[in-house]
């Protein structure tokens, strides 16, 4: 059932990037002020009126859409990851690896607040305080609400045995950040509160393409989770 996803969710992001990566350079070029009319692709790309006449209007308003928040983070860390050379991502890890963890914690909240719905567990989500950052606390709850699911509403071994595997990959890379970036804060700033220390204390050497793998599976997984528990339970889910 998650294998069926994950192809799904493959071939909804190649085709989208085909087209980003053609015009990648035409918005770079765009935000430079040097895009350069004689070259042909970017400037008939730019001038196209499907491209120009984009609605580049954002409103924002009162809104707890977890779900909307994890989808834009993950979109916007798959283009930086499609678009950049291998030398690219290197120079820029350290937003990228936060942009990672961020969808990563957005992911966790976002299961959380659907599962405990069925799971009848309360949440131990905190929204404020050090603690309301922490992966290791997230993905024990997360882990927490499922099992209790699985029980409640006999989720079949298939699907149990397939979540376990998945977990595995998950805790893989929330593993990476609690290492790195334990309260989401070494990767945005240089130094600890108290303005001296470092915030990464020793050398840690990380691949950003096993990284990002690693994020790519755990993408997949937070996203439709509930999708799947709700296959078993869809009248309770939609009572909740």
């Amino acid at each position: 059932m998650f294998l069926r996803l994950v192809t799904l969710e493959h071939w909804l992001r190649c085709t989208v990037f085909r087209r980003i990566r053609r015009s990648a350079r035409v918005y770079i070029a765009l935000a430079a002020n040097t895009l350069d009319e004689s070259e042909p692709v970017a400037w008939e790309f730019a001038m196209d009126k499907n491209a120009t006449n984009w609605n580049y209007e954002v409103w924002f308003g009162p809104s707890s859409d977890w779900v909307r928040y994890f989808g834009e983070y993950t979109f916007l860390v798959d283009c930086i990851f499609e678009n950049a050379k291998s030398a690219t991502v290197s120079v820029i890890s350290r937003p990228q690896l936060f942009l990672i963890r961020h969808a990563i914690e957005l992911g966790y909240k976002a299961n959380i607040i659907e599962l405990e719905k069925l799971s009848g567990l309360s949440s131990q989500l905190n929204f404020k305080g050090a603690k309301a950052h922490s992966l290791q606390g997230l993905h024990q709850d997360f882990d927490r609400h499922f099992q209790e699911v699985a029980k409640k509403y006999d989720l079949t071994q298939e699907v149990t045995l397939e979540y376990d595997k998945l977990y595995g990959v998950l805790s893989k890379l929330k593993n990476v950040f609690q290492e790195l970036d334990e309260l989401s804060y070494a990767l945005r700033y240089p130094v600890k509160n108290d303005g001296k220390t470092p915030s990464i204390e020793k050398t840690i050497k990380l691949n950003m393409m096993e990284v990002y793998r690693l994020y790519e599976t755990a993408k997949i997984f937070l996203k439709y989770t509930t999708n799947v528990v709700m296959e078993f339970a869809p009248e309770n889910y939609k009572e909740a």
